[in-house]
């Protein structure tokens, strides 16, 4: 059945080298290696090690020596008893046979039965939940042969069985190995022969690593077919319950190695975690910084660094040789612009370019123009006085709201009744604690000092009444227009017929908001101002203004021609001789002679006929100073003229013609910000090279400090946090994996048992990859709320260093996935496992 052909070993661990071995074995009987060389040969017939050179014949066929091959050899063929040391030392006698056949696949009937069976037939029934620590050296023997034939193997190799044990013990074993030789090669060896052992036990010396003796060479004999080997097989039940019977001594290293994987979860979460809220909170706080910090251009002069700026990159490129110094030109646009310096900015242009310019458009979310009209509202009640509350109102207790409605839904809740929908509905704003001061309230008309607390209901039930500028003035029956102020009924009727504003809404800031876009405490649209412009085109005063220019409609004169305006004392003397000469009648010509000459009007008719007038008074204006000629020119000429403007009289009226008196420009993002700050410059550079530098604006934007304090703490997190998650898994894969040497030096007869039972380092390694799954799930449990301890320590952090209120979170699938990182961490760590458990076996006694 077996069949050595020039078995040679030179390297060998303790002597006893082989140099061409030839021995063949019946299909059953008794044998005994003795001399050096036995337990080299006992072990390369058990495929524990390789010969180098010549081959084992199984049934006339050659052995396969893959490493799968041999495994199945030990695992089927041969079973091999290491002088005791084929055992689990945390498994029963009984457990320890019933595991062999579990890794043959056997049923658990049939193994639980003939583990019985075979423990009864080595003479152990009586020990069969014992430990192998509790048995003696001929007990651990026998338990050993009964655990080596769980499986049937063809046949039973035994190294040194008889060793240490007494006369009556070896003779014991004797007699059990006879018994089992009965149906299959029971090979063993020995350090002397023992007559005792009868003469049918066949007897192989080997000598100089030959043989030197063979005491019943077997006869030929026909061969049997080899049988089929089947591969042990470790299935992870039975891998988890060797390495937990197995792990006494480990709990130390088993801690430490939990502490550093649920370490690295915790860090790997706020890996995760952080920088996606950092991204979120910086989002949040460009749209709510960017929301109370608009870049606001008003009617501020142009500063020569801004004519710099746009004068930088103004010019066109040179067409010349770069071969030499070229000036580039910029000499007289620098003049001119300089000339400008001091102009006000033109914002109606800037405005103009603004609504046309879609390349503009792209970078702006709202534009807020003001444009100096004022609001006129009064309480609604006049039965005990009529009241103005936004004449002299504090600062901010009425503000037009954004025109950006998601921001202000983003940065506010509604407490009670809604958001303005029309023009003529106003919003309370209260602060965090549902206050306002006191002072506030007085001045809207919500607070008499009676009660601090105010229902929700009695304030959106409030109402106010909207006066147009117009409608402070009345049309006489002379056709002049003239104020009603001074007439407390009149005033009173415009008030109760004034445009209702009605309270529609209360609204709270957000805790979520780092900041609120709106700071004022009575809210109105921006189509409140719009419908009050458009009413005010539509009025009877300003449409009477506009169809005639000329003439005052206050006082229904001619408006003073700007050439008479600002005269001096000459220019005014020199108007009036002009005015003589055609501008003045007959009448009036008597009456300025009368003045001049000291008479009556009837004295200087008598003296002087109105043909001669003219001349007359031409002469007495000729005689006459320039102070008097000025004094005259003012009672006679420029009494006939309103000196009032066309364009005053429209601002009085409030129609002032769309004058801009600030802009304020808003973007959704920083990047919209920039951009925008970059197209103003253009629109400066290109005012300078078209020659119109009195369009230049002049602007500073507040926000690249923001920008630079966000993005220096994003970036210092991006660095941080993957560093330190980097060096958190790569201190749990070298503690898991310093874990994962120590169990295997500790288990290293554990495998090296496995081994001897046919199981391969591969196989074998899954009880070091279950030995790191405990660090894993223990890790991965433990890392959860540690993470979240990290988190709240590291938002907290984030606002005390940056002012950013972070708030990062896992959310349930992170919180899922943070475990799973751990085991897989663990999986990484015992990728080298079966390397460990190949080289712990390589070491063990068996």
């Amino acid at each position: 059945m077996l069949e050595l052909k020039n078995i040679r070993k030179e390297r060998v661990r303790e002597g006893g080298a082989l140099r061409g071995v030839d021995l063949a074995f019946s299909a059953k009987g008794l044998c005994v290696l003795l001399g050096a060389g036995g337990d080299t040969l006992l072990r390369i017939m058990a495929a524990l090690e390789r010969s180098e050179g010549g081959e084992v014949l199984f049934h006339g066929r050659p052995r396969k020596e893959s490493a799968a091959a041999l495994e199945n050899w030990r695992g089927s063929a041969a079973g091999f008893v290491g002088s005791g040391y084929g055992l689990l030392e945390g498994e029963s006698v009984f457990a320890n046979v019933e595991m062999e056949m579990r890794l043959g696949g056997v049923d658990k009937t049939t193994r639980r039965r003939r583990a019985a069976q075979l423990i009864r037939r080595v003479g152990l029934g009586e020990k069969a939940n014992a430990l192998p620590r509790q048995l003696s050296a001929a007990e651990r023997i026998r338990a050993d042969i009964a655990r080596a034939l769980a499986n049937d193997p063809e046949m039973l190799l035994l190294s040194q069985p008889l060793d240490g044990l007494e006369e009556k013990e070896a003779g014991e074993v004797i007699a059990l190995l006879r018994a089992v030789a009965q149906d299959r090669p029971v090979i063993f060896t020995a350090r002397a022969d023992d007559p005792g052992w009868g003469e049918d036990v066949r007897r192989i010396t080997l000598r100089d690593g030959q043989v030197a003796r063979d005491s019943a060479p077997p006869e030929t004999e026909e061969s049997a077919a080899a049988p089929k080997l089947a591969h042990p097989i470790l299935g992870l039940g039975l891998a988890w319950r060797i390495m937990s019977r197995s792990g006494r001594g480990r709990r130390g290293s088993r801690v430490a190695a939990s502490v550093a994987v649920a370490l690295a979860t915790a860090v790997l979460g706020a890996a995760v975690a952080v920088p996606r809220a950092w991204n979120g909170a910086c989002e949040k706080l460009e749209d709510d910084a960017l929301s109370v910090m608009p870049l606001t251009i008003g009617q501020e002069t142009v500063s020569g660094g801004m004519v710099l700026r746009a004068l930088n990159g103004s010019a066109d490129p040179g067409d010349h040789p770069r071969d030499a110094v070229y000036a580039a030109g910029r000499e007289s646009a620098w003049q001119e612009a300089t000339e400008h310096a001091g102009v006000q900015n033109d914002l109606n242009a800037l405005l103009d370019t603004l609504q046309s310019d879609r390349g503009a458009a792209r970078y702006l979310s709202d534009v807020a123009v003001e444009d100096g009209t004022a609001l006129h509202i009064y309480a609604s009640d006049t039965s005990l006085e009529v009241r103005e509350l936004t004449a002299g109102a504090l600062p901010g207790v009425w503000a037009e709201m954004s025109g950006d409605r998601a921001t202000l839904e983003r940065q506010y809740d509604v407490v009670a009744g809604r958001w303005s929908a029309g023009y003529d509905e106003l919003v309370l704003f209260l602060d965090e604690n549902n206050e306002v001061d006191d002072l506030s309230l007085r001045a809207l008309g919500l607070y008499d000092g009676s009660s601090e607390r105010m229902n929700y209901e009695n304030i959106l039930s409030t109402t106010y009444r909207l006066l147009r500028p117009t409608d402070y003035y009345q049309s006489g029956a002379d056709g002049r227009w003239a104020r009603i102020d001074g007439d407390a009924d009149l005033l009173r009727a415009a008030v109760e017929s004034g445009t209702v504003l009605h309270v529609v809404g209360i609204v709270r800031p957000s805790a979520e908001a780092s900041e609120h876009c709106f700071t004022g405490v009575m809210g109105y649209t921006r189509a409140l101002k719009k419908q009050l412009a458009a009413s005010v085109e539509q009025s009877a005063a300003v449409q009477q203004q506009r169809q005639d220019p000329t003439t005052d409609i206050f006082t229904l004169l001619p408006f003073l021609p700007e050439n008479l305006r600002g005269l001096d004392t000459a220019g005014k003397a020199a108007e009036l001789r002009i005015a003589v000469d055609g501008g003045l009648g007959v009448a009036e010509q008597m009456a300025l002679y009368a003045e001049l000459s000291g008479c009556s009007q009837a004295e200087a008719a008598a003296m002087v006929s109105s043909g001669e007038i003219a001349s007359a008074l031409e002469r007495q204006l000729q005689s006459s100073s320039d102070e008097r000629c000025a004094r005259l020119y003012e009672d006679y000429i420029l009494s006939g003229y309103s000196t009032r403007r066309y364009g005053e009289n429209l601002a009085a009226l409030g129609a002032n013609g769309g004058t801009v008196t600030a802009l304020r420009l808003y973007s959704d993002s920083f990047a919209d910000r920039e951009g925008l700050t970059a197209w103003l410059e253009s629109y400066n550079r290109a005012a300078v090279r078209d020659g119109s530098v009195e369009k230049l604006v002049s602007f500073e934007d507040p926000t690249p400090a923001l920008v630079s304090a966000a993005a220096t703490g994003g970036r210092l997190l991006r660095l941080l946090l993957p560093a330190a998650a980097a060096l958190a898994v790569l201190l749990a894969l070298l503690t898991l994996n310093a874990m994962l040497r120590a169990s295997a030096g500790t288990m290293r007869s554990t495998f090296a048992t496995l081994s001897l039972w046919g199981v391969g380092g591969g196989d074998a390694a899954w009880v070091l990859r279950l030995e790191a799954l405990l660090p894993g799930l223990a890790g991965g449990a433990a890392g959860l709320p540690l993470a979240a301890v990290l988190l709240l320590l590291l938002n907290g952090a984030v606002s005390r260093l940056w002012g950013v209120e972070l708030g990062a979170a896992l959310s349930w699938r992170e919180l899922l996935g943070l475990p799973v990182a751990a085991l897989l961490l663990t999986l990484l760590s015992s990728l080298g496992s079966a390397g460990m458990t190949a080289r712990a076996g390589r070491g063990g006694k068996p």
